[in-house]
């Protein structure tokens, strides 16, 4: 999610608030948890600092091109991370840094004919480092977008 949910009341530095989304993505239920900190507000610019934690239940995967019979069984998911957003209130895209965190397992059981039931676990760790900086866009001579700094000699 690119835009920082603000909440409905006004609140001033130092405010804290959670927002909690259940996301469904790539076959996979999963809760997330933000706790947003206003750290600064001064007329159109927003300084916040984020603390997110993401977790979800076991449950079978859908995996579009397994074979007939495959099973993905995730048993375990859990990841954090934390960051800032530096929002422009009359801008359309926050700029932000995130770096998250996150470590999976998960457990698949392959079911096919003539075989017999195999298991196999996985693990990952992962750390993403995410800047979200919106860029300039000029309109070109032929009347088409082009962004600022690509321009072609």
């Amino acid at each position: 999610q690119l835009a920082a949910p603000l909440p409905e009341e006004e609140v001033g530095a130092g405010a804290r608030w959670k927002v909690t989304q259940h996301i469904k993505n790539s076959g996979m239920t999963l809760t997330q948890m933000a706790t947003y900190t206003l750290d600064e507000h001064l007329l159109d610019n927003v300084k916040m600092s984020l603390d997110l934690k993401q977790t979800a239940p076991v449950q079978n995967l859908q995996s579009p091109g397994l074979p007939p019979g495959t099973t993905v069984k995730l048993k375990f998911l859990e990841s954090q991370g934390s960051g800032t957003v530096d929002l422009d209130l009359d801008r359309l895209v926050p700029t932000s840094d995130m770096t998250m965190k996150m470590k999976m397992d998960a457990e698949i059981s392959i079911e096919a004919p003539d075989m017999p039931p195999q298991t196999m676990p996985m693990g990952m760790k992962m750390e993403i480092d995410m800047k979200i900086r919106p860029g300039a866009v000029t309109e070109t001579e032929e009347g088409g977008d082009e962004e600022a700094g690509d321009e072609e000699d």
